[in-house]
């Protein structure tokens, strides 16, 4: 275990930090997939427009790594498949059933995590598409299943303004997070690394993680971001490569091994001085909902700036947009026009 003290930074006065309540949005009526998201792929469709499909179905793989498959995030019906210039594949869009079913997987112990064979594990995230979570550096690239990463990194903390607070997010996924660790020790020969806010209180399953080393970085942002953690705990050669996970990917990691069904809801933060003061919370939803169960009518009056992600990396989203898969916090910034 490290402990590591940045000077160096800046944190960034924003006013409408969220608050770690947490809100339960209502089940969608409807669901969007954006292909897109996923770089890198070239997808393959499995379905067509009026199929039924499982939460869990597949619904397109990778053309170049067949075995790479995405699914369904409901239950329901393939209502459309909107295509874009040159027919790439730009949404799919499903409608809910009242009583969706679920695509079975194979449900592991969690003694079984811990002696899973290394192929075992990466054809099970393969298959469901989580394997999507895990990212490579360098490059910040989908990590690729055939390398062998010195080390994993799981990013516990984050400096950048708004972001989803790791405490919330592990507020009763205490095994899964620890079995989202267990798989990951299982891909690499090396260390896992979880590293954690030293500036304020951690939950216990952070503080007690196990197979892991646990390190701590105090300090103004950037002392959040996981190249600063690489930087100072096992820094990148020319040849190597690491892998990386967000805290709140792990669980759902874990989720996946211990209840033998895709995991589809997520908690996201709300925050910025374009949200009501009431609304800046944290919000458990499903990936693919429309954002408008988030937002609703928390936005303050006047034209207003969404954006996926920290105001330093984040990307402008429209209010009537649906949860992709990769999204984690929205930032709402009143926009100047002077």
């Amino acid at each position: 275990m490290g402990s590591y003290e940045i000077k160096k930074g800046l944190n960034i006065r924003l006013t409408g930090a969220p608050e770690t309540t947490m809100v339960e949005c209502a089940s969608p009526k409807i669901v969007h997939v954006y292909p897109q998201e996923f770089r890198g792929i070239r997808p393959r469709l499995k379905i067509k427009e009026g199929d039924s499909v499982k939460r869990g179905s597949p619904l397109f793989y990778d053309k170049r790594n067949p075995s790479l498959q995405f699914c369904s995030p409901a239950g329901g019906v393939v209502q459309s498949i909107v295509l874009g210039r040159r027919r790439a594949l730009e949404q799919i869009i499903i409608s809910v059933d009242a009583h969706e079913q679920s695509e079975t997987l194979k449900k592991y112990s969690s003694a079984q995590l811990a002696t899973l064979p290394r192929n075992e594990v990466i054809g099970h995230l393969l298959a469901t598409g989580l394997w999507t979570l895990i990212k490579q550096r360098p490059f910040s690239r989908m990590a690729n299943p055939e390398a062998a990463p010195k080390s994993i990194f799981v990013n516990a903390m984050n400096t950048a303004p708004f972001q989803p607070d790791v405490n919330v997010l592990l507020q009763g996924e205490e095994a899964a997070f620890q079995a989202g660790l267990d798989v990951l020790s299982r891909l690499t020969n090396g260390a896992v690394h979880l590293c954690i806010d030293g500036n304020k209180n951690n939950a216990p399953a952070l503080a007690q993680a196990k197979n892991v080393q646990t390190h701590t970085f105090k300090g103004p942002h950037p002392s959040g971001n996981t190249s600063v953690h690489i930087y100072h705990i096992d820094r990148l050669k020319p040849t190597d490569v690491v892998w990386t996970v967000r805290a709140g990917d792990a669980i759902a990691l874990g989720k996946l091994f211990l209840e033998g069904a895709y995991p589809v809801t997520k908690i996201v933060s709300l925050g910025g001085p374009g949200v009501k003061a009431g609304a800046r919370k944290h919000y458990r939803t499903r990936v693919g909902a429309p954002l408008s169960a988030i937002f609703g009518d928390h936005m303050e009056a006047g034209e207003q700036r969404i954006i996926s992600g920290d105001i330093l990396s984040g990307k402008k989203m429209a209010p009537d947009g649906s949860l992709r898969f990769y999204d984690a916090g929205f930032t709402v910034l009143p926009e100047n026009r002077e």
